[in-house]
């Protein structure tokens, strides 16, 4: 059993506020007072006969959250906003990141050892995050939000233990699995009916397990999303004078940009869109492909380019984590591609007002596909058919009002249902739930 150990500076323990109290003064006025107390202790009378406090504000419920992974960098916005609510006080458990410095997050930070053991003639491995079961004996949070993984041993010990002992455990994730075995419906069924609330990241999903009976008001949806405060912001302030710049400095001035944002590795089948230039190039030969990413297929991907003597016409620029450069690429090109394995960059060209175009490989997708809607948000195009792909592509380079038809649908998708503040709404919702602090409806 192979065993990964954080080699990070442990970072300082979580250090909580103190709980101000509301109290009324001689003159009959509400004042706050912030009182330093032994946690379940009430304030005392000079006799020890405990006081009531009224309006006193409620304590922010106590959030641990243990990932098998570093902490996506997308994934931190999403975490700051929610401890920045009163409601909820945020910790992360999980491994420690590569880049960047956690002590910046504006949430509590805890790196954690964690165990494999690779399953034989399966692409997948058992996982264990050290310190689950004995956070949840201690009791030093209200609730605790696990992966919604079944070969995730933790998650099963979280939940068991948790039912023991009346803690409540949440499950976070796609609610799916690509492809959705049987058995792992049946397992992932099991883990769901033990937690007290689950947290998917489409309304999609969340319906295909109330059909399968599951009680709708512990399933609660928090729209997947990336930092769209950032987005909108960078948005707001490019200029077609910005842009123009911007392609003459990169050498894409008057050219019939196409997109794909994504790790480069054989699962999202980016030869498709290589050979499909191929097509597109000899009806308009202005046209250039847009590689953004790095991964194990680029040098495979290169040589095929080189090959179908593509140089002047795909660009692969290796990844890019700066958002202003990416939005920059992502305005000038008139649409993105993705040929299978769809996940967040849906939500991140329609961000941008950009339409996606999607192969109609549906095991291959995360729930994210569901946002293409064909003729309204993007396009589809036939499994691993470049000429399709190439059809869909020189569809939208020539027909410009319904490529700005979409990108206009895109882009309202995301501002009214699939942004930060409504995923982070979900979360929280969902631990409410979880802690017994609200109701919900049963829509």
């Amino acid at each position: 059993m192979a065993c990964e150990y954080p080699y990070a500076r442990l970072l300082q323990p979580e250090r909580r506020p103190p709980n101000p109290e509301i109290v009324i003064d001689a003159s009959g006025r509400p004042m706050t007072v912030v009182r330093r107390r032994r946690s379940g202790k009430s304030p005392l009378m000079g006799n020890g006969r405990p006081v009531e406090m009224t309006g006193m504000p409620p304590k922010p419920t106590r959030v641990a959250q243990f990932a098998a992974v570093p902490l996506p960098h997308y994934r931190i916005p999403v975490l700051e906003l929610l401890n920045e609510r009163d409601d909820i006080l945020y910790s992360a458990y999980a491994l420690p990141p590569a880049e960047a410095d956690a002590k910046e997050w504006r949430f509590s930070f805890h790196p954690i050892r964690v165990l494999r053991l690779p399953l034989p003639r399966v692409k997948n491995s058992l996982v264990y995050e050290i310190g689950v079961v004995r956070s949840l004996l201690r009791g030093d949070h209200d609730v605790w939000i696990m992966s919604n993984d079944v070969a995730r041993i933790s998650a099963w010990a979280a939940l068991i233990v948790g039912r023991m002992l009346g803690r409540p455990v949440c499950l976070w994730g796609h609610g799916v699995s690509r492809p959705d075995r049987r058995i792992t419906v049946f397992l992932r069924g099991v883990m769901m009916r033990l937690a007290k609330s689950v947290i998917f990241y489409t309304e999609g999903v969340r319906r295909r397990w109330i059909a399968r009976g599951f009680d709708p008001k512990k399933l609660v949806v928090a729209p997947n999303s990336l930092d769209t405060r950032t987005s909108t912001r960078i948005l707001d302030g490019l200029t077609d004078a910005d842009l123009s710049a911007f392609a003459k400095s990169r050498r894409m001035a008057n050219r019939h940009i196409v997109a794909l944002v994504a790790r480069l590795r054989p699962a999202k089948r980016v030869s498709v869109l290589v050979r499909a230039m191929k097509h597109v190039v000899s009806i308009e030969p202005s046209a250039m492909a847009l590689i953004i990413g790095d991964g194990p297929s680029r040098s495979e991907v290169e040589a095929l380019s080189e090959s179908l003597g593509l140089r002047e016409h795909i660009r692969f620029t290796g990844s890019i984590h700066d958002e202003e450069t990416i939005a920059r690429y992502l305005r000038l090109s008139r649409c993105v591609v993705i040929p299978a394995a769809a996940g967040l960059t849906v939500q991140h060209s329609f961000g941008y007002g950009v339409p996606v175009i999607l192969g109609n490989v549906e095991d291959s997708h995360g729930p994210e596909a569901e946002l293409v809607i064909h003729g309204r948000t993007g396009l589809y195009f036939k499994e691993d058919d470049e000429r399709d792909l190439a059809r869909c592509i020189l569809r939208l380079f020539s027909d410009e009002e319904l490529r700005r038809r979409m990108g206009r649908e895109a882009a309202k998708l995301v501002q009214n249902e699939y942004n930060i503040d409504a995923m982070v709404a979900g979360i929280a919702e969902a631990v409410r739930y979880a802690a017994g602090r609200c109701s919900r409806s049963t829509d």
